[in-house]
């Protein structure tokens, strides 16, 4: 069979007219690779390896077309053509080809990765760490980039979600509050000691007015359903459920009996 003219078809395809009439798509890098501009016989062998080749390299163009959309991790490339049900060999060489043409890079997909977790997240280093492992990035390679971080990027993430928390919860108790705040933190990977001081210098001074006021509300409520003891029982853990002190629930409960 003889190639008897090429025609573009898209970006990086062209369709083989062969003498006999038959008509071949192929990947450009597969025309070049097999030398078919300078060569326009094509035998039954060749014929077999192009086709190889094409179904190669349209795989390839696949993944390509999925890191378009943003940084890919080797990990995820691999995820990807494992769930598309290739075979090892084949995704090795799809992905050694992907890092030959520097397509995917873990380097520059972890600095990319922390860059985005700090503009768009109020994440700390300790879950993007663990979000990193998960694409199976080197503790070398995460140190490094993490460390190039300033510290005052995380302190200013944490004093922010200090702040929003104390505005947005006025009826807890100090104490709850700083529990609260210490469980978004930690689900947020920030270590102990970079905001421990921080709640330690939460102002408590508005934990007796917000403890009045939580308390008369709770009587109130409690009040229609229950009395005697029992309302003394459900009122002091209600109030003790909200992180207020027991001497001071104790003190309320004399002044209502009395």
């Amino acid at each position: 069979m003889n190639i008897e003219k090429f025609k573009k078809k898209n970006k990086n395809q062209y369709e083989l007219l062969l003498d006999n009439g038959q008509k071949i798509l192929l990947y450009e890098d597969v025309i070049i690779k097999n030398n078919l501009l300078v060569n326009k016989k094509i035998d039954s062998k060749l014929l077999e390896k192009i086709n190889k080749d094409n179904g190669f390299e349209s795989i390839y163009v696949k993944c390509v077309k999925k890191i378009s959309t943003r940084l890919r991790s080797e990990e995820e490339i691999k995820n990807y053509l494992k769930e598309n049900l290739y075979d090892e060999e084949t995704i090795n060489k799809v992905v050694d080809k992907l890092k030959t043409n520097k397509l995917i890079n873990d380097d520059i997909f972890c600095k990319s990765y922390i860059n985005d977790k700090l503009l768009l997240t109020n994440y700390g280093p300790n879950k993007i760490r663990n979000e990193l492992k998960k694409h199976k990035i080197n503790d070398e390679i995460i140190n490094k980039h993490l460390g190039n971080i300033k510290k005052e990027e995380f302190e200013n993430k944490i004093d922010k979600i200090i702040n929003k928390y104390i505005k947005n919860n006025t009826k807890f108790s100090s104490i709850m509050l700083k529990n609260k705040i210490q469980n978004v933190l930690n689900d947020l990977g920030y270590y102990k000691e970079m905001y421990i001081d921080k709640l330690n210098n939460i102002d408590n001074k508005n934990d007796d007015d917000i403890f009045k006021k939580e308390a008369q509300k709770e009587y109130i409520k409690l009040s229609r359903k229950y009395k005697g003891k029992e309302l003394e029982m459900k009122l002091k853990h209600k109030l003790y459920q909200k992180g207020f002190n027991l001497n001071k629930i104790d003190e309320f409960l004399c002044e209502i009996v009395e």
